[in-house]
Formats: structure tokens, sequence, C-alpha cells
């Protein structure tokens, strides 16, 4: 896993920086903090998901 923390502290909102030899992890800037993102394939289906968008989804949320 590489991570390049001088790219990730200039990272403005709205961006995301992918972690080299991690696939599907990313940092997301937004206007206050940034967070970890995980996104996967579903195995026989080939869409993007990430945790937790079912139960988001029926609660109305996105």
């Amino acid at each position: 896993m590489l991570f390049d923390v001088r790219a990730a502290k200039q990272l403005k909102r709205g961006e995301h920086l992918v972690v080299k030899g991690c696939e599907g992890l990313r940092l997301v800037a937004s206007a206050s903090k940034m967070t970890w993102a995980y996104r996967y394939k579903q195995p026989g289906m080939g869409r993007m998901s990430r945790p937790g968008a079912v139960s988001d989804r029926r609660s109305g949320r996105q």
C-alpha cells in the first residue's frame, strides 16, 4: 500500500486520492474533512457498490 501524504494534504473539496495497492480504497475531501471510502464490485453483477449503500437507499438517503 502506497499513500502519498503530501498529495493528500493538497486535496481540494470534491477531489479524491486513490491508494495504490488497495483497489477500491480512496481518500475523499469534503468542505470540512477528509473521509475514507471503499468501493468494490459485486460478484456476478459487475456493478460498483459500497458498504451501507442498500440501507441508505431504503431510508431515502444517498
